[in-house]
Order: structure tokens, then C-alpha cells, then sequence
């Protein structure tokens, strides 16, 4: 699937503001984590990881966690 260029460019929106995201954006509550992963869970595919909030979560959870983020401001 290809981008239109308007949505090349959201997609990278975020990625000016990385360190306020990460920052000021609060961490996933422990409830949301509990219904979105199955008992015994071992692996973890997060797409659009962002700064990794909900990564760092996952991972506390999970034993592998692959993570993807295209925007390399956000993965930094």
C-alpha cells in the first residue's frame, strides 16, 4: 500500500514533540494491559510504538516484545 503524501506526512507528526510526548503522556493503565493480553502470553508485535510508553509496559509482561516505529524521532 502506498502513502498519499498527506498521510506520509501525519504519520510523522508526532515526532517533533517526542521528549514532551513521552514526557507528559501518562502511562497506559494496568487495567488496559490486563483485558489486551491473553494468559500466558509470550510474544508481543506493538505497531506505531511511539516513544515506547505502552512498549515499556509490554515488556514488563511479555518476554519478547518487537517493537515498530517508522518515525525515527519518536523510536530515539
Amino acid at each position: 500500500m502506498q502513502q498519499d503524501e498527506k498521510t506520509a506526512v501525519l504519520s510523522k507528526s508526532f515526532g517533533a514533540v517526542a521528549d514532551d510526548y513521552d514526557r507528559l503522556r501518562s502511562a497506559p493503565p494496568e487495567d488496559a494491559l490486563d483485558w489486551l493480553l491473553p494468559a500466558g502470553a509470550t510474544d508481543a508485535l506493538e505497531i506505531g510504538a511511539g516513544t515506547g510508553l505502552f512498549t515499556r509496559k509490554l515488556a514488563e509482561r511479555v518476554p519478547h516484545v518487537t517493537a515498530l516505529e517508522p518515525d525515527a524521532r519518536m523510536r530515539t
